[in-house]
């Protein structure tokens, strides 16, 4: 492979450093250093010509036959020496058309090889292991002069392999060929490309993440096919994929390269490829193909075609979702593994999980980010005190936020957890703990208690693509009793501690409210008088009713709420974790919007605040944490006889 490099400002010096293993001064032009080999280090590259030049335009002009058929004619690329023009479609109802003209002796071209022979058949493995009566050993017989070239194997990037390939990928790209013919000294391929509405306007058009997710997947389903068939669309960008019917079609022929690789590649696709293998003749990889898609899913998520932000010497260095509005996690997760440096760390090191799962893993990549859009952002935080009077701090308070992987995409789980213990010192805080690490065991098997949790509706199709529901809804019927299944299992955990410790354990037991959250859906399960409250559009609202002796009085009517707030009887429950020979929780369910907040607290609030004083603190816009522990700081002037534990959960 030589190399003509303009040396205009180059000194020995210079030449000394080039990596080439042996430099020629050539003395008939100082202008120009040839180096004849190139060093093994150094991959052979084609370097690009960015436009058509005038020369070749005026050599190569378009068949009249051609024009009149397809007046609308203009420039698309460059393949070698194919030329690639489109005619526009007028309306997104009309078909677009790519035609690819190449001269007839480029098949003589393309099959040269180094030493000048070309034309020379392909040995096969017959041939291979043959030896000849002569003496000369696997030495193919040469075609005679009356083969028909139309018999061979069309060579990347003939019009005719164009054809074959079409006709191959068709319905999966949306290609189909119209014409193949040769007219005078050129064969040309006219190929009908599906019309339709850019890919990237049909993406901010969409009204919900399901609508979002189907062209995503569109797009992966064509670059997974063409892929199967031999094919890479590494190249491809965000502007060379439509939407028409509800189905992505592939408007750019250009872009496809053979995998086992070319021996040019379009000029206009250059700058498109994975930093490894930009402009590289050799065989193309899984890695670069996602890579390619990485930079189209960049382009969705930033709004634009970035073809043109790819302009530094370090692509692993570029500031991605600094120029995405309000990145996801999730799309993070999915850039940084789609675009990462190291061909073999994208998506996880597919070259080890095979070629199968990473498409897989793609997917659900893919549908996390999506949905993410559309997922709550649950915050919680918490705070506990000791009181004023007391000695021990017989609270405990939990906050657990998961993810939980399904077939098909991920799930925000969160679970918030108060308990008061009760018996006295330590027996009140062995309780109380036991009863928090009781329920997040529960919890933590939550596809085993709750089957629809973090699960998905994911399904493969007979087309190869997928389909998915999106978060299906959680049975409430169903939540409400994994909540429940999880609170028995608590009281019957804790009663066994306290039988097991005989004396000195009499009496223990613990109150205990809970909400676990499931994106959208959460349900609240609670024993004893640690209460829950709903704060939603301004308004405050108790969600638990105490289990308590004054709560049946109040209850029955009997006594007035401001009556059992004084009542001498207060503090006395009718069921405890653990208290009792057995426990019926209550549970409730809750279809949850932006900006509702819950509480979750001990009666060490309940019985120093009002519900209209506590109202006050969660209307504020502070962080949950901050609100929970401003709650407990007014708890605290105010006296704070009893051990006190806020939990505040907020859902934008």
């Amino acid at each position: 492979l030589n190399m003509q490099l303009k040396a205009n400002a180059i000194n020995q010096a210079d030449i000394d450093q080039l990596p080439f293993s042996e430099v020629l001064s050539n003395d008939s032009n100082s202008d120009l250093i040839q180096a004849s080999t190139l060093s093994r280090f150094i991959q052979p590259v084609v370097i690009p010509t960015s436009n058509i030049d005038e020369s070749l335009n005026k050599s190569f002009e378009i068949p009249k036959e051609v024009s009149q058929a397809y007046p609308n004619l203009q420039f698309h690329s460059k393949i070698g020496d194919s030329i690639r023009y489109h005619c526009v479609a007028q309306s997104p109802n009309e078909p677009s058309f790519s035609i690819l003209i190449a001269p007839t002796n480029m098949q003589a071209k393309s099959s040269g090889n180094d030493e000048g022979f070309s034309d020379l058949p392909d040995l096969d493995a017959d041939q291979l292991n043959s030896t000849q009566e002569d003496g000369f050993e696997n030495i193919p017989e040469l075609e005679n002069s009356e083969s028909k070239t139309e018999n061979r194997r069309p060579v990347y990037p003939q019009p005719s392999h164009e054809a074959e390939m079409v006709k191959v990928l068709g319905e999966t790209i949306g290609v189909k060929v119209k014409n193949l013919q040769f007219i005078d000294s050129h064969e040309i391929v006219v190929s009908e490309l599906n019309s339709g509405i850019p890919i990237l306007e049909a993406f901010k058009q969409a009204t919900n993440s399901e609508k979002k997710l189907r062209l995503v997947r569109g797009m992966i389903h064509l670059a997974k096919e063409s892929h199967a068939q031999g094919y890479s669309i590494e190249g491809a960008s965000i502007t060379d994929f439509v939407v028409a019917h509800d189905k992505v079609s592939l408007n750019n022929l250009s872009v496809l390269i053979p995998l086992e690789g070319s021996s040019t590649i379009a000029s206009n696709i250059i700058s498109k490829l994975s930093p490894e293998m930009a402009g590289h003749i050799g065989p193309r990889t899984l890695g670069c193909i996602l890579y390619g898609i990485g930079m189209q899913i960049f382009s969705l998520a930033s709004g634009a075609c970035v073809d043109d932000m790819i302009n530094t010497g370090n692509p692993g260095q570029f500031d991605w979702i600094s120029k995405i509005q309000n990145p996801s996690p999730e799309l993070g997760r999915l850039l940084g593994s789609l675009l990462a440096n190291a061909p073999e760390s994208r998506l996880g090191l597919y070259q080890e999980i095979g070629v199968d799962e990473t498409w897989c893993r793609l997917d659900q990549m893919i549908a996390d980010w999506i949905h993410s859009s559309s997922r709550p952002n649950i915050l919680a935080g918490g705070a506990t005190t000791i009181g004023v009077y007391r000695e021990n701090n017989e609270d405990a308070f939990g906050i657990i936020s998961a993810q939980k992987r399904g077939v098909g995409h991920g799930r925000h789980l969160l679970l918030a957890m108060v308990s008061d213990g009760m018996g006295g010192g330590a027996v009140g805080e062995i309780a109380s703990t036991l009863t928090i690490e009781s329920l997040a065991r529960s919890f933590a098997r939550a596809n085993e208690i709750i089957s629809d949790i973090g699960i998905s509706s994911l399904r493969s199709l007979p087309s190869g693509g997928y389909t998915d529901t999106g978060f299906p809804d959680v049975d409430p019927e169903v939540h409400e009793k994994a909540m429940k299944d999880a609170l028995i299992i608590a009281h019957y955990e804790v009663k066994e501690a306290a039988d097991k410790g005989g004396e000195s354990c009499g009496g223990m037991g613990a109150t205990a409210v809970v909400a676990h959250f499931s994106e959208w859906n959460a349900v609240v399960g609670h024993v004893g008088d640690s209460r829950a409250y709903l704060v939603r559009d301004g308004v405050i609202k108790q969600i638990t009713t105490d289990h308590s002796a004054v709560q049946k009085l109040v209850s029955m009517g009997l006594i007035t709420h401001a009556e059992a707030e004084k009542h001498s009887r207060r503090n006395e429950l009718s069921q405890a974790i653990g208290g009792y020979e057995e426990v019926v929780p209550d549970v409730s369910h809750i279809k949850t919007i932006p900006g509702d907040k819950l509480l979750l607290c001990s009666d060490g609030v309940t019985n120093v605040l009002s519900q209209d004083k506590l109202l006050e603190f969660l209307v504020k816009t502070v962080d949950p944490e901050t609100i929970a522990k401003q709650i407990l700081a007014k708890v605290n002037s105010l006296g704070a006889p009893d051990n006190a534990t806020a939990l505040v959960i907020q859902v934008n």
